[in-house]
């Protein structure tokens, strides 16, 4: 045992006499300390850290071992520069000065063992990417200094329960929370000028644009009417939704809105003019989608990789401009429902007529089978023909609709 104890004694100090402080410059006016031994690296100085967006930090051979950033009374700098401590791996915490107004972009992105950051009380900007894939952040309190939030900010922050938006943000960025499959809500304090939240969803003040969806929304979920442009990234990886409702207010649907979704059909609503760019990208459970009459366009890769997807119901006369919006998929083994009309034009388009059948949209009825027919009844809403059984509603390819 005296042997052991000892040893255990003079690893200790062999550890303590290796542990060094390392020291260097991250501004005209800033410096930084870390000690090897603690895991801590303290920043020091005024003014602006530098930007880290195409050269090595100065702290790059160390980056793994920064366990904490911490403040002493010589720290009155006011900007943490971007991507300073991208994928330091082995960060838990995060002490800001109340000198800091602004985090520029990726600059804590990637910690993934970041748990806990205590922001400055003048904070004015939390830039894009700032803590994106910082898994184990669970919470965050933003300062009521806040007046704007970066695209992707807290992206895929999966432990995030519950964020805030301060009274005086004026700029959310888009998907700014998205891919927080964990995050049940998100709050608006009620004075806030800009933004508002519905029952834990983003909105703008009027309600006009949807902005964002907590990760843990499930089940059905209705768009206010008074939506007309749904944001980028807004329902993106919410894969406990089931049901999304169109109102005939909405325009707009703007790019990966709901990338990477579990929805197993989709009908958006008539007025809806055009489709951003990977909308659908990788909702690989969706089989049947009807598109309305009303859409112009079609962006780029809107629908890629949707390998389950087998019926399409475009209601247009005039085919939606599109270009590589049905990538990654087996589009011949899928099956598009035109108006009669328009048949011939869309077996014409470069771009539909590379389904495998296209056919007339009431073209169904005629293959529903006599027993079939004899348990069953057809409705038509929104000019989509459907089949009742008991109390169960099919589209005409055999979809449940929900």
């Amino acid at each position: 045992m005296k042997r052991l104890f000892l040893f255990i004694a003079a690893l200790c100090c062999v550890t303590m006499m290796q542990a060094e402080t390392v020291y260097g410059d991250c501004g005209a006016n800033m410096e930084w300390e870390f000690n090897t031994g603690s895991g801590a690296l303290y920043l020091i100085g005024t003014g602006p850290m530098n930007n880290y967006f195409y050269a090595e930090t100065p702290w790059k051979d160390y980056e793994g071992q920064i366990v904490s950033i911490l403040k002493d009374s010589r720290s009155q700098y006011t900007r943490i520069g971007g991507y300073a401590f991208d994928n330091c791996i082995s960060l838990e915490t995060v002490e800001l000065p109340n000198t800091v107004d602004t985090i520029n972009i990726g600059a804590f992105s990637m910690c993934s063992y970041l748990s806990k950051v205590t922001l400055s009380n003048t904070l004015r900007l939390i830039g894009a990417n700032a803590f994106a894939g910082d898994i184990s952040l669970t919470s965050i309190v933003l300062p009521t200094s806040l007046k704007g939030i970066g695209t992707q900010a807290f992206w895929n922050c999966a432990g995030l329960n519950t964020v805030t938006i301060p009274a005086y943000v004026e700029q959310i960025g888009a998907g700014a929370f998205s891919n927080c499959q964990n995050l049940e809500m998100i709050n608006v304090e009620p004075n806030n000028k800009n933004y508002c939240s519905l029952s834990g969803v983003l909105f703008t003040k009027d309600q006009a644009r949807l902005c964002g969806v907590p990760g843990r929304l499930e089940g059905e979920y209705t768009i206010p009417s008074t939506v007309t442009e749904i944001e980028k990234h807004a329902f993106s990886h919410c894969q406990k939704l089931t049901k999304i409702i169109f109102p005939t207010s909405v325009k707009w649907i703007y790019n990966n809105a709901f990338y990477g979704c579990k929805m197993q059909s989709m009908e958006l609503n008539e007025g809806l003019l055009s489709l951003g760019m990977n909308v659908f990208s990788y909702c690989n459970e969706l089989t049947s989608l009807t598109l309305p009459s009303t859409l112009e366009e079609i962006k780029g890769y809107c629908f890629s990789n949707c390998t389950k997807l087998t019926s399409i119901t475009c209601k247009a006369t005039t085919p939606p401009t599109c270009s590589e919006a049905f990538n990654g998929f087996d589009q011949s083994a899928c099956k598009l429902y035109v108006p009669q009309s328009a048949l011939e034009v869309y077996k014409e388009n470069e771009y539909w007529k590379k389904f495998g059948a296209i056919l007339p949209i009431d073209q169904g009825i005629d293959q529903i089978t006599q027993e079939q027919s004899a348990i069953s009844n057809k409705t038509i809403k929104d000019g989509q023909i459907y089949i009742l059984r008991g109390s169960r509603t099919y589209t005409l390819t055999g979809q449940e609709v929900k």
